[in-house]
């Protein structure tokens, strides 16, 4: 995202955020919102849920860190020194600036009064590690009467002032534009190049969580089609959250664009099916369209799915096809455009809207009741293959679509590209590779009850290293259009407290066609001397197969990966390690099994094999 790791000029500066605990955005639909929110969070929980990926990201090389809304155990984020001194700065060495997300500088006397004014939280900001305020300039207006008041020094101003330019300085922004290399590059000579990558990013990502009777792929150009549901439609539905669609939505590809190309349509089809979404009365979508081998029905009026008024034609279409696909999900809407959702009082159609946005949080995982029912209404009208596309960003229920659909393909939100992309998993010309990286729950039943206080560890535990129930789809899950076989695996048996565990394994494709497999290394503890998760990922590798090809692969896995929190700080310990390398978690994917012994008599700092140093 920063550019060529060879060229001394920043592309971008990527910033980590929000820093940190910052996962609600409202309590519930008529409850506490995210700038009031304050998480308590125990170290244990922060040091093994929370930090890793921001610690990750920092040690990746970003420029940046936003600090959250939130605060953590009373103090908020964006003035804790244990934060942002302490943790970012010092335990993991960050050389770069933070900015406060969107006034949440100002909400530390606004919303927090943990300032009591705007003069006295500017110096607060300051010397805790904040350096930029986010959204306007109120609070640090205030800092030149702070340093003449003696209540922050000019030093630590400047400070922050060389962090911030620092990062001008490697975008450069002061050098003469010819001495910058990527001032060369024309938009128009990059989007074919753009448009190819998202067609690759948007195939790698698509996952096929089921496909019962060989269901998919599909034969081009071969027998009718069906295609339901106004996502296939929708340009902007594809695109997700927080872009800039452009001056032309219509080139976006849309679902049933790239079908019916895919079907052998023509061009009138493939032009209507990109217009159908500003066709019908008043802009609204067309409610159906009619190719050679391919037809489209509307199902549903809108992503909510309000009614049922189309769900009549919509099995006739499918009735007369070989086989049906039907684009099902959420919709993703720009901040203050949610059906209302983000407002203090939220209707109550913002239960059962499938919308998702900045600032409100969903407070079901279910899916519009009528998504439901209009599938079960297709299942009934046709004995061929009924294959849903999901099209959103959080996880939803199932429910009867585990029954009802034959095949399930998860594009996600795709992108631009989205109906080629689409297309060239469904009718095999590219082969699903694609891992759901979250737990797909069953219900709102198996979520944590206290969202303010979650203690992963608390049954029925939260993600996939902690839940305790049986979810819908598992992390890791993805199937293909080919298999493979794991053989010749080894580990080393028995390891000091601070040697690395070195793991091989031989991956063969054994199916019919070239495909990727997503390798998976998970390491399980044997009855721990300190809670743990129940198993952890510790690797994975994406690698590219043809037909009887195989691969060794070798894993070293770092004393880190191994390590329990005990009393704020790291610790090793000794016990025995059970240990997985296969497509999946353990037991739900062809995989090889392994064990390892840790010789060690009760427990060791971490810190004290280099592995951890972080504590809080």
């Amino acid at each position: 995202m920063q550019g060529s790791p060879g060229n001394s000029t920043l592309l971008a500066a990527a910033t980590c955020k929000h820093f940190a605990a910052y996962d609600l955005e409202r309590v519930s639909l008529r409850g506490r919102f995210r700038v009031e929110f304050d998480a308590e969070v125990d170290a244990r929980n922060m040091l093994e849920s929370y930090l890793p990926a921001f610690e990750a990201c920092v040690r990746a090389g970003a420029e940046q860190v936003m600090c959250g809304y939130n605060a953590v155990n009373g103090v908020p984020a964006c003035v804790s020194s244990s934060l942002l001194n302490d943790i970012l700065r010092r335990q993991w060495g960050f050389l770069g600036s933070v900015v406060s997300d969107f006034d949440a500088w100002y909400n530390v006397v606004t919303w927090f009064h943990y300032a009591d004014s705007f003069a006295s939280a500017a110096p607060m900001g300051i010397k805790a590690g904040l350096d930029q305020e986010g959204g306007g300039t109120t609070v640090v207006s205030h800092l030149a009467d702070a340093v003449r008041d003696n209540q922050v020094t000019m030093e630590q101003i400047d400070t922050s002032f060389k962090r911030l330019f620092r990062t001008r300085i490697r975008l450069g922004m002061f050098d003469p534009p010819s001495a910058v290399p990527y001032n060369l590059l024309a938009l128009e000579e990059l989007l074919p190049g753009h448009r190819n990558l998202s067609l690759q990013v948007a195939r790698a990502s698509i996952c096929l969580y089921k496909n019962d009777h060989g269901s998919l792929p599909l034969r081009a150009g071969s027998g009718r089609i069906a295609v339901v549901g106004p996502g296939a439609v929708m340009g902007e539905l594809v695109l997700g959250n927080y872009v800039e669609p452009g001056s032309e939505p219509r080139s976006i590809d849309r679902i049933l664009t790239g079908i019916g190309r895919a079907m052998g349509e023509g061009r009138s089809f493939l032009e209507a099916a990109q217009g159908c979404e500003f066709a019908g009365p008043g802009g609204s979508l067309c409610t159906s369209l009619d190719g050679k081998r391919t037809s489209f029905a509307l199902g549903c009026s809108s992503v909510s799915c309000d009614g049922q008024d189309h769900f009549d034609a919509s099995a006739k279409v499918a009735s007369q096809a070989d086989a049906t696909i039907v684009v099902l999900g959420l919709r993703y809407d720009a901040i203050g455009d949610c059906l209302n959702c983000t407002t203090m009082n939220p209707p109550d159609s913002c239960v059962t809207s499938g919308c998702e946005s900045e600032g409100f949080d969903r407070v079901t995982i279910d899916l519009p009741p009528n998504q439901y029912e209009l599938v079960r209404r297709l299942r009934q009208a046709t004995s061929g293959p009924l294959i849903g596309i999901f099209v959103h960003g959080g996880v939803f229920a199932l429910k009867s679509l585990e029954q009802d659909l034959d095949a399930m393909l998860d594009a996600w939100y795709p992108g631009d590209q989205a109906g080629a992309a689409i297309a060239d998993v469904l009718f095999g010309r590219h082969n699903p590779a694609g891992r759901t990286p979250v737990t797909w729950y069953r219900s709102n039943d198996d979520l944590p009850r206290n969202r303010s206080s979650v203690d992963w560890y608390t049954p029925p535990g939260y993600s996939y290293r902690f839940f305790q129930g049986e979810p819908s789809i598992p992390f890791g899950h993805g199937l293909s259009y080919t298999s493979f076989a794991y053989r010749d695996g080894s580990a080393t048996e028995s390891i000091g407290v601070c040697d690395k565990i070195h793991v091989d394994v031989l991956v063969e494709n054994v199916g019919p066609l070239d495909g990727d497999e997503v390798v998976q290394l998970y390491i399980i503890p044997v009855r721990p001397l300190t809670p743990q998760p129940k198993l952890r990922l510790c690797a994975f590798r994406r690698l590219f197969l043809r037909r009887g090809e195989r691969h060794h692969l070798h894993f070293e896995i770092e004393p880190k990966m191994r390590a329990a929190v005990v009393d704020g700080s790291w610790f090793l310990e000794e016990g025995d390690l059970d240990l997985w390398v296969g497509g999946g978690q353990p037991e739900r994917a062809s995989g090889w099994r392994g064990h390892v012994h840790v010789r060690l008599a009760g427990r060791a700092r971490a810190d004290a094999c280099g592995a951890l140093e972080v504590s809080v």
